[in-house]
C-alpha cells in the first residue's frame, strides 16, 4: 500500500476508531478491536517498533495481545505483569502509551461491574498505571494526574480512586533541581493554626464547573484520554529536551531505565510551579475535606469512623513522597501542614482511624528518616494532650519507632530523647495511668496494651553513653516519691527493660557498660550504706530513751497502769527507702554483662576494670534486701571466674563469712526468695570458690563439718537435692577429710538403693563413686563393694537396677588392679543375678556388668573366671548348667576370635552336653525340665559360629550340628527358633555355588576316596582341603540331608507357636536350600525314603496341627513313592508350602503369619528359577495365592496378605508372561471350581443317603457357632474387669515356656 493511501486509510480513519474501540466495555468488542490492534502492529513492525516487543507469534501465552484479551481473568494478569516487565527493560513512545496501553488498561478499572469483586485485577491495574505514568513525558502525566484527581472526586472518595491517586503521585520521576521557582511570601506565613482551620472548610467541589469534562459518566462513555493530554501539552516549555534524551537512552539495549528524568532548567521551573500552584493546592483540599460527622453535635456522634476519612489517610504519604521528590525546602515548608491532620487523625475517638493515621506516620517516617523523628513528636505531643489522647501518643510513638526499627541508629533519638522519657514518665505515672487503673471498662488497645515499658528498652538500645543519664534520671528521680508497691512495680519493669535495651546496644563498649554500672553501683550502695548506719542510729537512740524511761518509772508506782503500747517496734521511715532498687539495676546489668560474654574473661584489662566490683559485691551480701543478695551472689559466680583478681586473693574471707552467716538465716526456708538466696550460697561459695579457688584458700574442719550438716539435712528434701548433692561433690573433688563425711557416705550408699527417685538414685552412685576413687579407703572398700553385692536380691526392682549400675561404673572407673582383686566376688554375684533375677533389664544389666568384668581383667584372669563357669557346665544340676551356658556366652562376645584357643576343652563337653537322649524321658517323650536348659546351649552354640567361624571346621561342630539337627521338631517352642537360628547362621557361611562344586567333586572321586579310605582309614579326613572342612557337614550324604532340612522347616512353620520373627528366619533358611536343590543334578541311582526320613517328616509327638500336615506330607510323599521314587525337589518343596498355606487359610483365616511368609518364600524361590523352569512349576505355585484372591469371607487383617498375594501374581506374570500366566492361572480357577462343585454334590448325596450323618455336622455347625457368640460377649462384658474368660488348656509339649 502507497504511504499516501495509508496515512489516510489507517492514521486518519482506522487508528481513531481503534483507540475507542479500545475502551469499549463489552469484552467481546473490545476483544476484536485488540486483535486489529495486534494485527496492524505485525504488519508494520516499522511504524510501531516499540510496541512489538509485547508481540510474541511463536508462543502465544507470552504474547500480552493475546493474554489482553483472553477470557481468562488469569491470563489477563499474565498479560498485564508482561507489559510491566517490558516498561522497566524496553522504552515506549510516550504516544504509545497514552494513546493504546493507558486507555486499554483505564477500561478495566472504570468497569466495576465486571472487576469490582476481583480485588487482584484491580491492584495489577492500579500497578500498570503506575509503571507506565514513570514512563510518560510531563504533558501526559499532569493530564493523567489530573484525571486522577477528577475521578476521585466523581466516584466520591472511592478507595480504588484514592489507591490510584496515590500510585500516580509516586510516579512522579522528574528531577527538578535546575528551578528556579520561589514560592510566594503567603506561602511562608501558613502557619499550623491556619492549616487546622483549613481543614474545618468543606469544599463542595475540588474541581471548578467550568473545567468538568463533559463526558458521561465513567461506567457509560469510554475517557478520552489522550485528547486531554495532547491539549496540556502546549502548557510546557522544552520538553523536547526530555524527549530526546530518553530516545537516546532507548538504544542502549534491553537494559533497566533510570526512574528519574532530569529536567531542563525552564521544564523543571515549569513543573515546580505547576505542582506548587495548582496540584498541591488540590490535594490539600482533598486531604483536608470535612468528615461527615463533624457537623454533628457531640451527643449524636459516635465512635464508629467515617469511611472517607480512612480512605484519606494514605494521601499523606504520597504527598509527602512529592514533597521529598521536588526539594527540601518544599518539603520543610509544607510538611507540618500534612502532619497537623495526620495527627489530628490520630486523635479520633474510633479505633480504625488511628490505625490507619499511626500506619500513614510510621511509613512517612520511613521516607522522611530519622532526622524528622523530632518533628513528629512535637506535632504529636501538641494534638494528644489530655485524657485518653496521652494512652494514644505514647502507644503511636512506640509503633512509629518500632515499624522503623532497622532504619534507627545508636544517637538518631537524642534531639527528641528527652521529650520521649517525659511522654513516657507522664503515662506511666502520670494522671492518664489513674484514670486507666478506675476505667477498666475501656478496651481500647491503647489502654490494654501500653508500650511504655518497651519504650524504654528502644531508648535504652538506640543510646549512646552520655544520654544514659538522660533516661535513667527521671527513674530515680521518682524512686524518691514512690509509696505504693505498685508503682515500685512499675519502676522496676522500666529498670528491667532499660538493661535489655542496653545490652542490645551496638556502640557501646565493655569498658563504658563497666564505667557506668560501677558509678551507678557504687553511688547507690554508698547511699544505701549510710541509710543503714542512720537507720542503726536511730534505733540505738530509742531503745535508749525507752530504758531511760522505764527506769523512770520504776521509781514510782502508779496505782492505775500505763496504756500497753504496741508489741514490735514501729518501723522506722526514711525519705530514701528505695536505693536499694537501683543496686539491684545495676548488680543485674553487671550480671548480664557477664553472662552474655560483654567482658572476656582473658583479657586483662577487662579484668582490672571487674576488680573494684569485688567490694560492691561484698557490700550487697550484708544488705537486708533479699533481691540485692541474690544479685550480688550471681554476680560472684561470674566474677570468680577471673583468675587471680587481688580483691579475691587477699579479700576472700569476707566472702564466705557473710555466706555462713546467710545460710544460718535462711537455710530453713522452703520457697521464694530465700530458697533460691539459700541455693545460690551453695552454688556461689561453696562450689565454684571450692573448685576455682583452692589455691589461695584452705577450709578448715569445721566449715566443712558444718556444710556437711546442711548438706545432711537436704538430701531428703527434694527441693534441696540438687543444691545439697552439688556441694558433696564440690567437697570432694577437693579431698577434704572430715569424719562426718564417711557416715554420709553409708547414707547415701543406702539411699542409692532404697530411694523411689531416679535422680536421687543416681546422684548418689555418682558421689559415692567420686569418694572411693578420690579417698584412700585401704581396707574399708571390700565393706563398700560388698554392701552392693549383698543387696543383688533386694525387693524393689529399681534398687537392684542401681546396684548393677553401681557395679558396671565401678568396673569401669576403678583401677585395673582394684578389679582384679575383686573379680572373683563380682563375677561369682553377676553370675547368679543374671540367671535367678526376675526382672528382664536386670539380668540385661547383669550381663552387662560381666562383660564389663571381663573386658577389664587380664588374659590369666579371664582364663581363671572361665574355668570357673566351665565347671559348672560339666555339672549335672540343670540350674547351674543353664548359668554356665549363659556366661560361657558372655566370654565368646567378648573374646570374639580369640575364644578360639579354648576349643579342644570345650567343645567335646558341649557337644555331650546337647545330646538328644539326654533330654527325654524313659518313657520316650522330652523332659520339659531341661527345656530352658537346651534352649541356652542351642544359643551358646550359635554364639560360638557367629563370633569364630573356624569352629565349622573343627570335627566336633560336625557333631553339633547333627544333634542340632535331630532338635528340630523339639516340642518347646523357643528350642525350635533356636535350631532354626543355628542353621540360618551356618547357611549364611556357604556359597551355593562352592557348596555344589565341593559336593560334585566329592561325588567324582568318591570311587578314589573309597580305595584310598581302605588303606589309610581314618588319615584320609585330615587330608581335605581347608575350604571344604566347614562344609562337611552338609556334604555327607547332602541329598537326604536337604530333604531332612526341607520337612524339618515346612514342619516347624505349620506350628501354631510361630511369630513373625520365626517365620521369617524358616523362610530365610528354606530360600538357601531352593537354590542348593536348583543347583543340584538329579540322582542316578535314587533311593527310597529311609525311615530317618519318615520319622522326621512324621514326628511321633506333634501337636494337632502339625500331625495333620504331617500326615498329609506322609501321604503325599508315599503316593509319590509309588509312582516314581523321585529324590529332594524344587517342586516337592512348592508343594509342602502350599500345604502349609493351605492349612491356616482354612483353620486359621484371620492370622497371616503362614501364608506372608510362604507367599514371599514362592517369590524368591520363583525368581531363582527364571521364566522356563518357572512355566513348569507355576501349576504348584498358583494353588494358595489363587485362593487368597478368591477367598469370599474378607477380613481386615488379611487386607495386606491379599496386597501380597497381588504383588505375588504380578511377578510370576512379568517373569513368565501374560499368556503363559494367564492360561495357567485359568487351568487352576478351573480345578479348584471343580473341586469345589464336587463337594457340593458329594455332600447333597450324603443328605440324602444318611440324613443323620448331615443333621449331626449342623448340629455341630451351629453349637460352635452359638458358643463362640457367648465367648464373644462374655469377653466384651467382663473387658478390663479383674474376671476374665479361661481359655482352654493347651497342650504341655506344645506350650512355650514365657518365663
Amino acid at each position: 500500500m502507497p504511504e499516501q493511501y495509508y496515512e489516510v486509510a489507517i492514521n486518519r480513519h482506522l487508528l481513531p476508531l481503534l483507540r475507542l474501540g479500545i475502551q469499549v466495555k463489552q469484552d467481546t468488542i473490545r476483544s476484536e478491536f485488540l486483535a486489529t490492534l495486534r494485527d496492524l502492529i505485525n504488519s508494520r513492525p516499522d511504524l510501531y517498533e516499540d510496541m512489538v516487543g509485547l508481540t510474541n507469534q511463536t508462543n502465544v501465552e507470552d504474547d500480552f495481545w493475546e493474554n489482553i484479551r483472553h477470557i481468562q481473568v488469569s491470563r489477563r494478569l499474565k498479560g498485564l505483569n508482561r507489559l510491566m516487565r517490558h516498561l522497566d527493560t524496553v522504552p515506549m513512545k510516550s504516544s504509545s502509551l497514552t494513546k493504546y496501553l493507558l486507555p486499554l488498561v483505564f477500561s478495566f478499572i472504570k468497569d466495576d461491574t465486571d472487576y469490582h469483586k476481583k480485588n487482584s485485577m484491580v491492584d495489577v491495574c492500579i500497578s500498570t498505571v503506575g509503571a507506565i505514568c514513570k514512563h510518560l513525558s510531563w504533558s501526559a502525566y499532569k493530564s493523567q494526574l489530573k484525571l486522577s484527581l477528577n475521578l476521585l472526586s466523581r466516584l466520591d472518595n472511592n478507595k480504588m480512586a484514592v489507591r490510584l491517586l496515590c500510585t500516580v503521585l509516586d510516579a512522579f520521576h522528574y528531577d527538578v533541581s535546575l528551578s528556579t521557582y520561589v514560592e510566594a511570601q503567603v506561602g511562608k506565613e501558613l502557619s499550623v493554626k491556619k492549616a487546622e482551620k483549613r481543614q474545618v472548610k468543606a469544599s463542595e467541589e475540588i474541581v471548578p464547573k467550568s473545567e468538568r469534562p463533559t463526558e458521561a459518566p465513567i461506567s457509560h462513555q469510554p475517557v478520552r484520554l489522550e485528547a486531554n493530554m495532547e491539549d496540556d501539552a502546549s502548557d510546557d516549555v522544552d520538553e523536547g529536551i526530555d524527549v530526546e534524551s530518553e530516545t537516546q537512552e532507548s538504544k542502549r539495549g534491553d537494559t533497566p531505565i533510570s526512574a528519574t528524568v532530569r529536567c531542563s532548567k525552564d521544564l523543571a521551573t515549569t513543573i515546580h510551579s505547576h505542582i506548587i500552584g495548582s496540584i498541591l493546592p488540590l490535594l490539600h483540599q482533598i486531604f483536608n475535606k470535612k468528615a461527615s460527622t463533624e457537623d454533628l453535635h457531640k451527643e449524636n456522634k459516635t465512635i464508629h469512623p467515617d469511611q472517607a476519612e480512612v480512605l484519606r489517610i494514605p494521601l499523606a504519604v504520597a504527598i509527602v513522597k512529592l514533597l521529598e521528590k521536588i526539594s527540601a525546602e518544599t518539603l520543610e515548608r509544607h510538611l507540618p501542614n500534612v502532619l497537623v491532620k495526620v495527627c489530628y487523625f490520630i486523635k479520633s475517638r474510633a479505633e480504625d482511624i488511628r490505625d490507619s493515621a499511626r500506619q500513614t506516620l510510621a511509613k512517612m517516617m520511613a521516607n522522611l528518616g530519622p532526622s524528622h523523628m523530632t518533628t513528629i513528636t512535637e506535632h504529636l505531643q501538641a494534638t494528644l494532650t489530655r485524657g485518653y489522647q496521652v494512652n494514644v501518643l505514647g502507644y503511636s510513638l512506640h509503633y512509629i519507632i518500632h515499624q522503623n526499627i532497622d532504619m534507627f541508629k545508636p544517637g538518631d533519638l537524642t534531639p527528641c530523647l528527652q521529650s520521649l522519657v517525659n511522654i513516657t514518665m507522664s503515662g506511666l505515672f502520670g494522671s492518664s495511668s489513674q484514670d486507666k487503673d478506675v476505667d477498666k471498662h475501656d478496651t481500647s488497645k491503647e489502654k490494654r496494651k501500653p508500650q511504655y515499658y518497651e519504650m524504654f528498652w528502644l531508648l535504652a538500645k538506640f543510646a549512646t553513653a552520655p544520654t544514659i543519664a538522660v533516661i535513667l534520671s527521671p527513674l530515680k528521680q521518682k524512686l524518691d516519691t514512690i509509696h505504693k508497691a505498685k508503682d515500685m512495680s512499675k519502676l522496676r519493669q522500666c529498670l528491667e527493660r532499660m538493661a535489655d535495651g542496653l545490652l542490645q546496644n551496638p556502640v557501646l563498649t565493655a569498658e563504658q557498660y563497666l564505667k557506668f554500672t560501677y558509678s551507678l553501683v557504687s553511688d547507690s550502695v554508698g547511699q544505701f550504706l549510710n541509710e543503714k548506719k542512720t537507720r542503726q542510729a536511730e534505733l540505738a537512740e530509742k531503745k535508749r530513751k525507752e530504758k531511760a524511761a522505764l527506769m523512770h518509772d520504776a521509781e514510782e508506782t502508779f496505782v492505775i497502769p500505763a496504756e500497753p503500747g504496741r508489741a514490735q517496734p514501729q518501723a522506722p521511715t526514711l525519705k530514701k527507702s528505695n536505693t536499694h532498687v537501683l543496686v539491684e539495676f545495676g548488680m543485674k546489668l553487671f550480671h548480664m554483662l557477664l553472662k552474655r560474654a560483654k567482658i572476656s574473661y582473658g583479657d586483662e584489662g577487662h579484668a582490672r576494670m571487674v576488680d573494684p566490683f569485688v567490694r560492691l559485691l561484698v557490700d550487697g551480701l550484708t544488705s537486708e534486701d533479699v533481691p540485692v543478695i541474690i544479685e550480688s551472689l550471681i554476680c560472684l559466680t561470674f566474677v570468680i571466674k577471673f583468675k587471680g583478681l587481688p580483691s579475691l586473693v587477699n579479700g576472700m574471707e569476707k566472702i564466705i563469712n557473710p555466706i555462713f552467716l546467710l545460710l544460718k538465716t535462711y537455710s530453713g526456708t522452703a520457697s521464694g526468695e530465700s530458697f533460691e538466696l539459700c541455693q545460690l550460697c551453695f552454688r556461689v561459695g561453696l562450689i565454684s570458690m571450692v573448685l576455682k579457688t583452692c589455691g589461695y584458700y584452705e577450709w578448715t574442719e569445721e566449715k566443712v563439718e558444718i556444710l556437711l550438716s546442711y548438706a545432711e539435712s537436704d538430701i531428703l528434701d527434694h527441693n534441696r537435692q540438687a543444691t545439697a548433692f552439688s556441694l558433696l561433690k564440690a567437697i570432694i573433688s577437693r579431698k577434704l577429710i572430715c569424719k562426718l563425711l564417711y557416715e554420709l557416705i553409708k547414707k547415701l550408699e543406702e539411699l542409692s538403693v532404697n530411694s523411689e527417685s531416679s535422680d536421687v538414685r543416681l546422684n548418689c552412685r555418682q558421689v559415692v563413686l567420686q569418694f572411693l576413687l578420690d579417698y584412700p579407703l585401704g581396707k574399708g572398700l571390700p565393706k563398700h563393694i560388698n554392701f552392693y553385692l549383698d543387696n543383688l536380691d533386694y525387693g524393689a526392682q529399681h534398687g537392684r537396677e542401681s546396684i548393677f549400675e553401681m557395679l558396671g561404673a565401678m568396673l569401669t572407673a576403678f583401677p585395673q588392679k582394684t578389679v582384679h582383686t575383686f573379680s572373683s566376688s563380682i563375677f561369682l554375684s553377676l553370675a547368679q543375678a543374671r540367671v535367678n533375677d526376675e526382672a528382664e533389664k536386670c539380668r540385661r544389666l547383669a550381663a552387662l556388668g560381666i562383660k564389663t568384668l571381663l573386658g577389664r581383667v587380664e588374659r590369666n584372669f579371664r582364663t581363671r573366671l572361665f574355668q570357673m563357669a566351665f565347671k559348672w557346665l560339666q555339672e549335672s544340676k540343670v540350674e547351674i548348667v543353664q548359668m554356665a551356658a549363659q556366661v560361657i556366652g558372655l566370654f565368646i562376645e567378648v573374646e570374639c576370635d580369640g575364644f578360639s584357643s579354648r576349643f579342644n576343652d570345650f567343645l567335646p563337653v558341649l557337644e555331650k552336653a546337647l545330646q538328644p537322649q539326654l533330654y527325654v524321658t524313659m518313657e520316650g517323650e522330652s523332659d520339659s525340665s531341661k527345656d530352658l536348659q537346651l534352649y541356652h546351649l542351642v544359643m551358646l552354640t550359635m554364639k560360638v559360629i557367629r563370633e569364630c567361624p573356624r569352629v565349622l571346621r573343627q570335627h566336633t561342630c560336625d557333631l553339633l550340628l547333627e544333634h542340632i539337627k535331630q532338635l528340630m521338631l523339639h516340642p518347646h517352642a523357643w528350642v525350635r527358633c533356636a535350631t532354626a537360628q543355628v542353621f540360618g547362621l551356618v547357611f549364611s557361611t556357604f556359597n551355593p555355588d562352592e557348596l555344589i562344586a565341593a559336593f560334585l567333586s566329592q561325588e567324582s572321586g568318591s570311587a578314589l576316596s573309597t580305595a584310598q579310605g581302605e588303606k589309610k582309614g581314618k588319615g584320609s579326613s585330615a587330608d581335605l582341603n581347608k575350604s571344604y572342612r566347614s562344609m562337611m557337614f552338609l556334604l555327607r550324604n547332602m541329598r537326604q540331608k536337604l530333604r531332612d532340612f526341607t520337612a524339618d522347616f515346612c514342619t516347624q512353620l505349620s506350628s501354631k507357636y510361630v511369630d513373625e520373627e520365626f517365620a521369617a528366619q524358616i523362610v530365610k533358611n528354606l530360600i538357601f536350600l531352593a537354590k542348593v536343590i536348583l543347583k543340584l543334578p538329579e540322582s542316578r541311582s535314587p533311593t527310597p525314603p529311609s525311615p530317618e526320613t519318615e520319622s522326621v517328616d512324621i514326628p511321633q509327638q506333634q501337636p494337632t496341627e502339625e500331625l495333620v500336615i504331617s500326615s498329609n506330607l506322609a501321604e503325599g510323599a508315599s503316593k509319590e513313592t509309588e509312582i516314581k521314587k523321585e529324590d529332594v525337589s524344587v517342586n516337592w518343596l512348592i508343594r509342602r508350602l502350599g500345604k502349609v498355606a493351605t492349612y491356616e487359610a482354612t483353620n486359621s483365616p484371620r492370622t497371616c503369619v503362614k501364608r506372608s511368609n510362604v507367599f514371599k518364600c514362592l517369590a524368591a524361590i520363583a525368581m531363582e528359577l527364571g521364566p522356563h523352569d518357572l512355566e513348569k512349576h507355576l501349576k504348584n505355585i498358583l494353588p494358595p495365592i489363587h485362593r487368597e484372591l478368591t477367598m469370599v469371607n474378607l477380613f481386615p487383617e488379611t487386607e495386606d496378605l491379599r496386597n501380597l498375594a497381588g504383588e505375588v501374581c504380578n511377578l510370576l506374570k512379568s517373569t513368565v508372561g501374560i499368556s503363559v500366566y494367564s492360561a495357567e492361572y485359568a487351568n487352576v480357577h478351573r480345578a479348584a471350581s471343580q473341586r469345589k462343585a464336587e463337594r457340593k454334590r458329594k455332600f447333597a448325596q450324603q443328605a440324602v443317603i444318611d440324613p443323620s450323618v448331615t443333621a449331626r455336622k449342623k448340629i455341630r455347625l451351629h453349637t460352635k457357632k452359638h458358643t463362640s457368640k457367648r465367648h464373644a460377649q462374655n469377653a466384651s462384658k467382663f473387658k478390663g474387669n479383674k474376671f476374665s474368660h479361661k481359655s482352654k488348656k493347651p497342650i504341655a509339649r506344645d506350650m512355650a515356656i514365657l518365663q
